[in-house]
């Protein structure tokens, strides 16, 4: 599942790594908050990447932008745009899925909204991601933090609009991807 143990929790100290899930997903008990002055937020998102996915370890700045149609998240989506001097922007491990070689991948990161988890069971959300996730379905669950959760930015696809879901095409693609 997506959901984790704490291990530790943030006390602004030197940054350890994240501690790991029940499913070895990272996760830190760190809270990002959505409504912050826009420098802010995209300084604190930046430094919750980098301490989550060891490929962002170099990524020394991002564009940060917001996703808009969420219901109760707010969804950014981060795209590194400078690395650190002489970063191994070349090395294997650098890359998360199809990517360019060396190539950082842009990364959506959902960070829920304040006081859903009055109706919304967060930890069966994740769990159900997960889930999903291993059978080959929705965005990877990459990592969890105290209010939220990075995904796999899916830039190669686009949403059907809603006139083309109803059509003989809209309606086959949409049943051959469920089946």
């Amino acid at each position: 599942s997506c959901t984790h143990k704490s291990l530790r929790n943030d006390t602004g100290g030197p940054e350890l790594g994240p501690a790991m899930g029940e499913d070895d997903v990272p996760h830190a008990d760190i809270e990002l908050d959505s409504g912050a002055e826009p420098g802010e937020f995209k300084s604190r998102l930046l430094s919750l990447l980098r301490r989550l996915l060891p490929e962002w370890a170099d990524v020394r700045d991002i564009a940060a932008e917001p996703i808009t149609g969420g219901i109760t998240n707010e969804l950014t989506l981060a795209t590194p745009t400078a690395h650190a001097p002489g970063s191994r922007e070349g090395d294997e491990t650098r890359r998360r899925g199809g990517g360019e070689e060396g190539r950082v991948e842009p990364v959506v990161v959902r960070v829920f909204g304040n006081g859903t988890d009055a109706f919304l069971d967060r930890a069966a959300e994740n769990r159900a991601v997960r889930a999903l996730n291993a059978r080959g379905f929705g965005a990877t669950c990459l990592a969890t933090f105290a209010n939220g959760r990075v995904e796999e930015a899916l830039t190669r696809l686009r949403p059907m609009t809603p006139a083309e879901m109803p059509t003989p095409g809209g309606a086959a693609a949409i049943a051959g991807a469920m089946a």
